[in-house]
C-alpha cells in the first residue's frame, strides 16, 4: 500500500469522524437542501446581461452561493453570474472541487413519474431533474466542507467547490473561470462514475448542415448531449407515415396536422440506451418516397447504428468505441440539420473522425459545422492523485478489487490538468442522467458523503499531491 493510500486509510483516526452524527444531521440537511435546489429548473435559457446562461441558472447560482454563506463559508460571485465559488481555508495551492449546477432539458414531461422540478422521495429512492447531474452530488460536497468547518478542520491549501453553469451546453463557465482566476492545482468533479474515472473520450458537437425543404416540416430534440427522444413532422400525408409507424411498432401519435413520434432519451454517451425518435421519423419519411439529402444519408449511412463500426470499427481502444448520438433533427424550408455528439476513444486524433465523417458526407452535398469540442482526458492509474482517491474509495466502501476505469461521457475533469471524475454514480448500467425520471437512491448519497468527507480532506492535508 503506498503511502497516500495508508494516509487515506488513517483518516478515521486522524479526524474522528462521528458518523452518526453526520448521518442524523448533515445527511439529513444536505437532502433538503438537494430538493430545494433541483426544484429550480436551471436548464439554457434566454440570454440577457445579468444572466448570460438564462434567469434559471443565474436564481441557482445565487441560491447555492447565499446557502454557503449562510453555512458560514467565504463565497465569490463573478460580476457578470458566469461562475461562483465557495472556499475554505488558506494557502497558495488551489484543490478544486467542480460541480455544475445546470441540467439538460426535462424533455416530454408526460414521461416522468414525477413532475422533474418537483423532486420526490419514493421508497428511499430520489428523483428529479438534477438529482444525480449534478445537482445533488454537489451539495453533498457543501455539506461535507460543513462537516469539517463545524469541527476545526485545518487544510493545508485552499479547498474550493466551483458551481459551473455550462456544463451541459457551452463549457462557457468553466472557461471564464479558468480565464479570470488560472488553473487549480489538481482537484476533481462529483460528475462521473466511482470508483474513479481516470481517462474520457473526446467529444464533438457538430451540425450536419444541408439545403432547406418546403414541402417537408420535422422538428425534434433538444441538446446535443441527449438522444433524440421526440420528434414532430407535418406537410406530409399524415395518414400513410402513421400506419406506417404503427406498423414498425413505434410510439406514435396524431395531433392536429402533426404527428409526433416517441422515442426514448439517454445520455449522449450511450445513445444505444436510448430511442431515436428523429432518425426514425427520417427512415420513415425515406420509405415513404421523400427525397431528402439529410434523409437519404440518414437511410444509407445512420440508420439508427450508433457505433457506426463499419467506419470507425478499427479506432477501438482501451477507452472503448466511436459513438454519435443525434441529439436535434431539423427540416424546414431554410436549413435541415442534425446536431450530433460524438464521442471518441481517447488515444484518437479529433481531425481523423472529422475527415471521416466529411469523406462521408459528400455525396449527399452536405457540410460540417463544428460547435464543440473537448479534448479526451488521460491521467495516469499510477498518479498521486488517482493512487488516493482510489485508497479512500477501497477504505470506505471495503472493496479491495476496484480499479480506475475509463467512460465515453465528459466530465468537468477533462477542463483542467491533474483533475479525474470520482463517483456519484455506483453503478453505470442503472445510471439516470438525462433520463426521464431521473433518480440517485439515499443509499448511494450517503455512501458518497463518506467518500467525498474523507477525500476532501486527506487530498487537503497531503504535503503534495
Amino acid at each position: 500500500m503506498s503511502s497516500i493510500a495508508r494516509k487515506a486509510k488513517d483518516f478515521k483516526q486522524t479526524i474522528k469522524i462521528d458518523e452518526q452524527l453526520l448521518k442524523d444531521k448533515y445527511f439529513p440537511a444536505a437532502i433538503e437542501k438537494i430538493k430545494a435546489i433541483v426544484s429550480i429548473p436551471s436548464y439554457s435559457g434566454t440570454k440577457t446581461k445579468d444572466a448570460p446562461y438564462g434567469q434559471g441558472v443565474k436564481q441557482v447560482l445565487h441560491y447555492a452561493l447565499d446557502l454557503a454563506k449562510s453555512l458560514g463559508f467565504k463565497i465569490y460571485c463573478d460580476s457578470n453570474n458566469k461562475y461562483g465559488y465557495v472556499e475554505y481555508g488558506q494557502g497558495q495551492e488551489i484543490f478544486a472541487i467542480l460541480g455544475h449546477l445546470d441540467v439538460v432539458p426535462p424533455g416530454n414531461l408526460e414521461e416522468w413519474k414525477i413532475p422533474p422540478f418537483q423532486p420526490k422521495i419514493i421508497n428511499d429512492i430520489l428523483y428529479g431533474r438534477g438529482v444525480l447531474d449534478d445537482k445533488g452530488p454537489t451539495i453533498i460536497v457543501l455539506y461535507c466542507l460543513k462537516y469539517l468547518k463545524d469541527h476545526n478542520y485545518q487544510p493545508k491549501r485552499r479547498i474550493r467547490l466551483i458551481f459551473g453553469l455550462t456544463e451541459e451546453t457551452t463549457w462557457d463557465s468553466i472557461k471564464t473561470y479558468m480565464t479570470k482566476e488560472g488553473t487549480p492545482n489538481f482537484g476533481f468533479t462529483p460528475d462521473g462514475l466511482f470508483p474513479l474515472t481516470y481517462a474520457e473520450k473526446g467529444i464533438i458537437n457538430l451540425d450536419i448542415v444541408g439545403a432547406g425543404n418546403k414541402k417537408i416540416k420535422v422538428n425534434g430534440g433538444d441538446a446535443y448531449n441527449v438522444t433524440c427522444s421526440t420528434c414532430t413532422t407535418e406537410n406530409i400525408n399524415l395518414d400513410k407515415f402513421y400506419q406506417l409507424a404503427q406498423t414498425k411498432g413505434y410510439r406514435v401519435e396524431k395531433q392536429n396536422q402533426q404527428i409526433i413520434i416517441h422515442g426514448k432519451s439517454a445520455h449522449g454517451s450511450k445513445p444505444k440506451d436510448g430511442i431515436n425518435a428523429g432518425l426514425r421519423t427520417l427512415l420513415i419519411l425515406k420509405a415513404l418516397g421523400y427525397d431528402h439529402p439529410l434523409i437519404n444519408f440518414v437511410s444509407d449511412v445512420l440508420q439508427e447504428d450508433t457505433a457506426l463500426t463499419k467506419y470507425f470499427g478499427q479506432y477501438d481502444d482501451e477507452s472503448g468505441s466511436f459513438t454519435i448520438n443525434v441529439g436535434i433533427v431539423i427540416i424546414n424550408e431554410n436549413i435541415s440539420k442534425l446536431g450530433c455528439n460524438i464521442r471518441f476513444p481517447v488515444h484518437t486524433k479529433q481531425e481523423v473522425i472529422l475527415n471521416k465523417i466529411k469523406e462521408l458526407l459528400i455525396p449527399y452535398h452536405l457540410t460540417v459545422e463544428v460547435k464543440k469540442y473537448d479534448k479526451a482526458l488521460y491521467i495516469p492509474i499510477d498518479s498521486p492523485l488517482v493512487t488516493a482517491l482510489m485508497g479512500i474509495y477501497q477504505t470506505v466502501t471495503k472493496d479491495k478489487t476496484a480499479k480506475p476505469i475509463v467512460i465515453g461521457g465528459g466530465t468537468y475533469a477533462r477542463s483542467m490538468p491533474n483533475c479525474v471524475a470520482f463517483g456519484a454514480i455506483f453503478d453505470d448500467s442503472i445510471s439516470t442522467e438525462h433520463q426521464y425520471n431521473e433518480a440517485i437512491s439515499l443509499k448511494d448519497l450517503w455512501q458518497a458523503m463518506l467518500i467525498y468527507l474523507q477525500a476532501i480532506a486527506t487530498l487537503g492535508s497531503l504535503n503534495h499531491v
